[in-house]
């Protein structure tokens, strides 16, 4: 993938950061170059090498600006996810998974879905939340916040108060 005049390039941002290992805008053009270079765990691995370097030797949160880059690596979607019928609202119909369809039907409170990347996670509790007639929140734990204990809480938490 060429690199676009004007996107960041990942070799001088990493530079940048070896050179300053604590300054934000260094770590901030590397991870804008990562994930504009379509690496986009690595730009959120960056994100929590920042994070936690900050946090052990400075005590300190990233700054806002870098916190909302991150949430919108996380929020991101994916070349695939955007150009899918799914995104276009249109509907796929639902075969192979009804018996963990009616599990989650029978469960009756809270039930955990796990899986693989790509396994059909999200689409089995969309599928649900359309069945039923009560709320379905579900909530993801993202690689870089599973060291956190609180983090999936946190996660559904906000699912709620966004529902």
């Amino acid at each position: 993938m060429g690199r676009v005049q004007g996107e960041p390039d990942e070799g001088q941002a990493a530079v940048a950061v070896a050179a300053a290992p604590l300054r934000e805008a260094a770590h901030l053009l590397r991870i804008r170059a990562l994930a504009a270079g379509g690496d986009r765990a690595g730009a959120l691995d960056a994100y929590v090498r920042l994070r936690e370097r900050l946090a052990d030797e400075l005590g300190i949160d990233p700054s806002p600006e870098v916190r909302r880059v991150y949430r919108e690596l996380l929020g991101a979607p994916t070349p695939s996810r955007a150009a899918s019928p799914l995104a276009r609202g249109e509907h796929w119909p639902f075969e192979g998974r009804n018996r963990e369809l009616a599990t989650l039907r029978r469960a009756h409170g809270i039930a955990l879905v796990a899986g693989q990347p790509g396994a059909g996670k999200s689409r089995l509790l969309a599928e649900l939340a359309r069945q039923v007639t009560g709320t379905v929140i579900s909530g993801r734990a993202v690689l870089p916040e599973r060291e956190h204990p609180l983090s999936l809480a946190r996660t559904l938490l906000r699912a709620v108060i966004h529902t």
